[in-house]
């Protein structure tokens, strides 16, 4: 687990004109999800300010996507408490909490494949449309600036009249985040967004999550560690479904307890 240079960094632009950063964005408080005697999660905290990313790492089993689950409303806690924006949405299914600003990205990107890369993007932008009225009213939903900047920054502009399909792999996890991008989240949870990606994506993508984190709050669950270590400014280290280890990456990197537990494993979970 061997720390990069820090002059490789990727420059993440952080708004720093808020007072809303003086506060958490999100605050997990003892949260515990148990099955029967045995504990997937035990007593996790955590906290996020409103921009940046933080990341949580750890081995297999570790609980990260029970973390995860339990945060966006897809597994009910045993105990613990989870705060976002200053109300307790413990109890919240994962619809309201995504109409209530908080957006989440899986492994297996989530796009539709039959449509064109620009028309991925006028579902997200109608929000509540189904697919059958966007094909009959298309024309009515324009992409708009925002919409058009994004496409540019990620080259997906020179294809925005293919099928999303025809992509390769990379591009369609670039389609996936821009167009959870467009929801406007305040909170952007990314379930391994490096997965599956060649070498040569990852840099665009891990720039796209740079920029996205200067905008809203990033939790970021990855496996690859030269990644974790350019975006996250927050490390949060889980094993057997505790809580081993935080802060930067470099002092995390360099905990003894984490070298430990990735002795002879991984990083994914």
């Amino acid at each position: 687990m061997s720390a990069m240079n820090t002059s490789d960094k990727t420059s993440v632009a952080v708004n720093t004109a808020t007072d809303d950063r003086l506060s958490p964005l999100l605050f997990v408080e003892g949260l515990t999800v148990r099955y029967g005697d045995f504990h997937a999660l035990k007593d996790v905290s955590l906290s996020l300010a409103p921009y940046g990313t933080h990341a949580v790492i750890g081995p297999n089993g570790a609980g990260k996507s029970t973390l995860f689950n339990a945060i966006s409303g897809f597994v009910k806690p045993t105990a613990g408490r989870v705060v976002f924006s200053g109300t307790d949405v413990t109890a919240w299914r994962p619809d309201r909490l995504a109409r209530s600003g908080l957006a989440r990205s899986f492994q297996i990107s989530a796009i539709f494949p039959d449509l064109s890369v620009e028309d991925n993007l006028r579902m997200a932008l109608g929000r509540h449309a189904d697919k059958a009225s966007l094909m009959s009213s298309r024309r009515a939903i324009g992409l708009g600036e925002e919409a058009a900047r994004l496409l540019s920054e990620t080259g997906l502009d020179l294809r925005r009249k293919e099928r999303a399909a025809d992509l390769s792999y990379g591009q369609k996890r670039l389609l996936e985040l821009v167009t959870t991008l467009l929801l406007d989240p305040r909170l952007l949870m990314l379930d391994e967004p490096m997965a599956g990606l060649a070498r040569e994506d990852i840099p665009e993508v891990t720039s796209l999550i740079a920029k996205a984190a200067g905008r809203c709050s990033v939790l970021l669950v990855e496996h690859n560690l030269h990644v974790v270590e350019r975006l996250a400014q927050e490390v949060t280290v889980l094993a057997g479904g505790c809580l081993l280890s935080r802060g930067t990456y470099g002092e995390v990197a360099s905990d003894p307890r984490v070298r430990e537990a990735y002795i002879g494993g991984s990083a994914s979970d």
